[in-house]
């Protein structure tokens, strides 16, 4: 039953299973006369151990795989002023705490936070090549009050979006 679960569990992870079953060091020479339950204990956990540190590598990959793609949803959809968390989780099929963790430790920014700066950055760009109003922008960066808009815009870039525009 071990060998098998092993096994299962080396190719899931695409570890070589000829290594850690035919090679000098592999489950094969167990088989034989002359290996106490020390030395096969000693194989299983660094077994356990190769096996580990690719179920977290892979782990890892999906988690930035997700976080890229709802980064990607966040650039294509942060002029709707209702997108939420709860939005993109759908999206992704994942639970809300769940990303809003994985967002943070990949990002190092909490989900709100890189949103208004995705929002805040395509304002400055508006700003700077078009003419449009200042509520205007606002609606269009996804923010359905010009007041709450000038206020963030304000407090990461110390003006008003019309000072901004201005200098």
């Amino acid at each position: 039953y071990l060998p098998g679960c092993i096994t299962r569990r080396i190719q899931h992870y695409d570890l070589d299973l000829r290594q850690v079953l035919e090679g000098d060091g592999g489950f094969m020479r167990f088989l034989g006369d002359g290996h106490n339950r020390e030395e096969f204990t000693a194989w299983l956990i660094g077994t356990a151990c190769q096996m580990n540190e690719a179920m977290n590598r892979r782990r890892d990959n999906t988690t930035r795989q997700v976080i890229e793609e709802a980064k990607a949803y966040i650039q294509d959809h942060y002029q709707e002023p209702d997108l939420s968390v709860e939005m993109i989780c759908r999206q992704l099929h994942m639970s809300p705490a769940y990303f809003s963790t994985m967002f943070k430790k990949v990002t190092g920014k909490t989900y709100v936070a890189y949103l208004t700066e995705v929002r805040l950055n395509k304002a400055v760009e508006l700003l700077n090549e078009t003419n449009d109003k200042t509520y205007v922008i606002a609606r269009k960066v996804g923010y359905q009050e010009q007041n709450y808009f000038s206020y963030v815009f304000k407090k990461k870039f110390g003006v008003s979006p019309t000072k901004f525009r201005g200098a």
